[in-house]
């Protein structure tokens, strides 16, 4: 139903998230995208495209690439 649609309101989220976009069948091209609430806008796009790294995962993936360069 989106092609016929002339407004479509939706979450930050859905919009930013390239793969989420696509599912939803959202095209941005030839497209006046505004967006409300801006103030929001970073936080949003710090979390969708964020991950948590811990101390355990880092030191794994030091010691695989030391490994690595000894072999």
């Amino acid at each position: 139903m989106l092609p016929a649609l002339q407004i479509v309101a939706l979450p930050y989220n859905t919009l930013l998230h390239k793969s989420t976009r696509e599912a939803s069948g959202v095209k941005l091209k030839d497209n006046i995208v505004i967006i409300d609430e801006a103030h929001n806008l970073l936080e949003t796009i710090n979390n969708v495209y964020s991950t948590e790294v811990t101390g355990a995962q880092v030191t794994i993936m030091c010691a695989t690439s030391y490994c690595n360069k000894v072999k």
